[in-house]
């Protein structure tokens, strides 16, 4: 039974800044980072360094005020239990690639937002 699939690139293909994000806002950097993008399980991926996940990540302000969310119990990652965060993201899967969605990255962070945070 094959796990989890998660978004990722060779790590010598980006230099990252000193926190892990990604520098280059330039459309045609993000588009040849994706380009050389492959899905891996996620357990290669999180024990392998030859790998980097792209994991989006999405704040939200409005009028001034942040999103603040603490995690609750449920989520699969025991070290975020009762953490609060500024925001959502997480790993691009194998399934976002059928979402519609007009980029894959945008794909992740939609289904991201609809498992974590309902508005009203």
């Amino acid at each position: 039974m094959q796990g989890e699939r998660v978004l990722v690139v060779p790590r010598g293909d980006i230099d990252v800044g000193p926190f892990g994000f990604f520098p280059d806002p330039h459309p045609t950097g993000y588009r040849r980072l994706l380009g050389r993008a492959r899905f891996l399980d996620r357990e290669k991926a999180e024990t392998n360094p030859d790998w980097k996940q792209l994991i989006p990540y999405l704040t939200v302000v409005r009028m001034g005020s942040c999103f603040l969310m603490r995690r609750g119990r449920k989520q699969s990652e025991a070290r975020l239990h009762d953490r609060c965060s500024l925001g959502v993201g997480g790993h691009i899967d194998a399934a976002d690639r059928r979402s519609g969605a007009p980029d894959l990255v945008l794909a992740g962070l939609y289904r991201e937002m609809a498992e974590e945070v309902v508005f009203t």
